[in-house]
């Protein structure tokens, strides 16, 4: 219902909270870096993050580092019995990095 959503505002405008779903179990801790100034993400060691998707249970693994021009992103979808890739950073994390500011487009 959703897709295209972050490449169309207006789209992303109609998203009530309704339409998210809280994942019970899904913690991340985030710790900062003052050597690097880096912000870093990951899953708890208690954490399991599942949903249900076409009537099946799937587990997805979060988490990121960014600095002031990078993120880094290693979500990953699993197999909750295997533990076995099906998807996302795979074979490392997703790399972006930053060629335009628009933090003044944020509201203070």
């Amino acid at each position: 219902r959703w897709v295209g959503a972050g490449r169309v505002a207006a789209h992303g405008a109609q998203i009530q909270h309704s339409d998210l779903e809280m994942l019970n179990g899904c913690q991340l801790g985030i710790r900062h870096e003052a050597k690097t100034g880096r912000y870093v993400a990951e899953m708890l060691p208690e954490s399991r993050c599942c949903f249900q998707y076409q009537g099946q249970e799937r587990q997805v693994i979060l988490g990121f580092a960014v600095d002031a021009s990078h993120l880094l992103t290693y979500d990953r979808g699993v197999d909750p019995i295997s533990g076995a890739a099906l998807w996302g950073a795979i074979a490392g994390p997703y790399r972006f990095q930053k060629i335009q500011d628009f933090a003044s487009e944020c509201p203070p």
